[in-house]
């Protein structure tokens, strides 16, 4: 028998629920003096509601057991699970209200109509005066990536419904997770200019720390060109995506311009122990002696992925004496979300 289905109201994400949660629950607490983290002297143990869903016509309402969430160490607040709640109504064609149990499969897909489901979940639910609840949990939070998204639902051996509901942007509370994707804006990295290091431990670079966060560089006794590393670790791939690196801009100063300035600016991406690939190599001369910066555009090999996330800026400096110096500042990197 065919049953026809009304939509109303798709979608309550669990991680929407966190704020209510965090500003409704009932918190016991027990004395701990002198915990330092906690200045009241007492430590606060969270108590997991939960969750009721009262339908229409039912004398008791239905209380939903989801699974219980995993803290990540003793006595931390447990995370929020990964459970899309979806309510409807089920009658039958001439709008009778159906009763008792029936299996619904939820999906959720990148297109209106066609396609394969991203995710996919079917369960037993007991229908009461035409209301259901049905708990998904089988998506992640890579389902929720910024694209426009449908819910499907077919009840029993019945096609899927049409058309496909859209999710608008409650949902995408879950992009404040590790494992979502992030898309569309561009976002900025900054290295302060003291985390530079020396190329070989023999050289006789040195250099001062500044009070902005930058270094003031002198070439040392031993004359010749210069080199200086500055390491840097891409965050956004804590995210599990692949991230565009667009734009290197470096912010410096030289104490004199014919005297010392910097030569050469060359990052490269480390691929794994003993290897890398070299994203820029730039021999252009940067000799401002005011403070400036300046910029080069990348475009070859320049996607870092969740494996390969370490690079390695350096530069070559080149020095006429050891009076002259040249200041490192910054270094700013453009990130693109594709």
């Amino acid at each position: 028998m065919k049953t026809k289905w009304y939509l109303v109201f798709a979608a309550s994400i669990a991680l929407l629920l966190v704020a209510f949660v965090l500003a409704s629950m009932t918190r016991a607490q027990t004395g701990t003096p002198g915990d330092e983290d906690n200045p009241s002297g007492s430590t606060v143990q969270s108590e997991e509601p939960a969750v009721e869903a009262s339908l229409a016509g039912a004398n008791e309402p239905t209380v939903l057991q989801e699974e219980d969430p995993q803290p990540l160490y003793p006595g931390a607040v447990t995370i929020v699970n990964d459970v899309v709640q979806v309510q409807g109504r089920l009658t039958e064609p001439d709008g009778t209200p159906l009763n008792g149990n029936h299996n619904v499969t939820v999906s959720i897909y990148d297109t209106v109509s066609g396609g394969t489901a991203r995710c996919t979940d079917t369960d037993p639910v007991t229908v009461i005066d035409g209301l259901f609840t049905v708990s998904m949990d089988f998506c992640t939070a890579q389902v929720f990536n910024g694209d426009a998204i449908f819910i499907g639902i077919k009840v029993g051996a019945d096609p899927e419904m049409t058309p496909r509901q859209e999710i608008f942007s409650v949902p995408y509370a879950w992009a404040l997770r590790p494992g979502a994707i992030v898309k569309g804006a561009d976002s900025f990295v900054f290295v302060p200019g003291n985390t530079l290091v020396k190329n070989l431990s023999g050289d006789t670079t040195r250099w001062d720390i500044q009070a902005n966060g930058g270094a003031r560089i002198w070439r040392g006794s031993t004359s010749g060109m210069k080199t200086v590393y500055f390491p840097i670790t891409i965050p956004a791939v804590l995210y599990g995506q692949n991230v565009t690196i667009e734009q290197l801009t470096v912010y410096y100063r030289v104490s004199n311009a014919a005297n010392g300035y910097i030569a050469r600016t060359v990052l490269n991406v480390q691929t794994n122990a003993a290897s890398f690939l070299n994203i820029i190599d730039d021999n252009t001369s940067h000799t401002s002696t005011s403070a400036s910066s300046y910029s080069i555009t990348l475009s070859s090999n320049n996607v870092i992925s969740s494996t390969q996330g370490t690079l390695s800026l350096f530069m070559n400096l080149s020095f006429v004496n050891d009076i002259d110096y040249v200041d490192v500042s910054a270094i700013r990197l453009r990130l693109g979300h594709p």
